[in-house]
Parts: C-alpha cells; sequence; structure tokens
C-alpha cells in the first residue's frame, strides 16, 4: 500500500513514472581505394526499450486529498548511417537500417487507485508531454568513375502505448479519470 497525505489546503500528490530517454548512433565507413574494387557496407540501429508500471493484486494507491498519477513514456533518437567507395572501377552495398520500438505500459491486476483525479498515461509523461521520437536512416555508396554501387536504406517508428486493467482492479475517481 502506498498512501499520500494531504488536507484541502494543501493536497498530498502521488505519482509514479516511468521514462526511457535513449540517444544511438551508428556510422559505418568502408573505402575500398583500388583500381577495382568491392565494398559492403553496413549500420543498423534497434531500439525495443520498455517503460513499464505494474500493480500487483491487492496493491494499493491511495491519495485522501489530492490526484493519483501513472505515466509511462520514451524519448529515443535512432540514427544509422552507412557509406561507401566501391573504388575506382567497383561494385558494392551500402546498408543502414534504423528500428525505433519503444513499448510504454501500464499493468494494474487487481490493484485498487484512489484519489482526486486519476490518470493513467502511457506514451504521455506526468505533465502532459507526449512521446518524442526520431528515427532516421543514410546510405551512400559510389564508385569513382564506373560501377554497379547499391544503396538500401531503412527507417521506422513503431510506439506502443498501453494500459491493461485486469482482475478486480479498480479505479475509484472523485472527481475524473483519465486514460
Amino acid at each position: 500500500s502506498l498512501r499520500s497525505t494531504g488536507s484541502a489546503v494543501a493536497p498530498g500528490r502521488l505519482m509514479i513514472s516511468a521514462t526511457n530517454d535513449i540517444t544511438a548512433t551508428d556510422s559505418g565507413i568502408l573505402d575500398a581505394l583500388a583500381a577495382a574494387g568491392a565494398s559492403f557496407a553496413n549500420s543498423r540501429v534497434t531500439n525495443n526499450a520498455v517503460a513499464s508500471i505494474s500493480g500487483g493484486n491487492q496493491a494499493q494507491l491511495l491519495n485522501q486529498s489530492g490526484d493519483v498519477t501513472l505515466a509511462s513514456r520514451s524519448d529515443a533518437i535512432i540514427s544509422a548511417s552507412a557509406t561507401a567507395l566501391a573504388g575506382l572501377a567497383g561494385f558494392g552495398e551500402s546498408n543502414a537500417k534504423a528500428f525505433n520500438r519503444p513499448t510504454n505500459t501500464i499493468q494494474l491486476r487487481g490493484t485498487t487507485i484512489e484519489g482526486q483525479d486519476i490518470r493513467l498515461w502511457s506514451g504521455i509523461d506526468a505533465t502532459g508531454v507526449p512521446n518524442t521520437l526520431s528515427t532516421t536512416a543514410d546510405s551512400q555508396i559510389q564508385a569513382i568513375t564506373v560501377g554497379i554501387t547499391v544503396p538500401y536504406v531503412s527507417a521506422e517508428t513503431t510506439e506502443t502505448n498501453s494500459i491493461v486493467l485486469d482482475g478486480s482492479s479498480r479505479i475509484l475517481a472523485r472527481a475524473n479519470a483519465y486514460l
């Protein structure tokens, strides 16, 4: 049981937050300086971070004079870059892949939450700021005079925000409940 106390004049505040703040960058550079050459440059960055808040069976979050906020959020900047030079005459590939897949969850299983306003926010922090996500990929390849050069690039952002209330969970808001 977690309890916040206060009064009508000075209400208590009960806030639980889970936040990820991630910056990941990869840069691959390959130069084949020959009359004829083959180059293969690869860069791959993946973010699978999880920001999670869980409440178990018979857990209680109680604020008798104010609000209760549970918030899970992610900020992530993910960048992949691959550059290759395939010589005077050459062939090759340059691959850059960036995957930004954060998961934010609130799971309450048989948990009781009681307060004035109750906020269960997944993908939003306690002040109302949403996830900030950036995913970039850059792929460059060249031959100085002639060649077969193929750049491949992929940048993907998949954001998962979920709130799970199951079992005998109870949300007892004296004013408003925000999900």
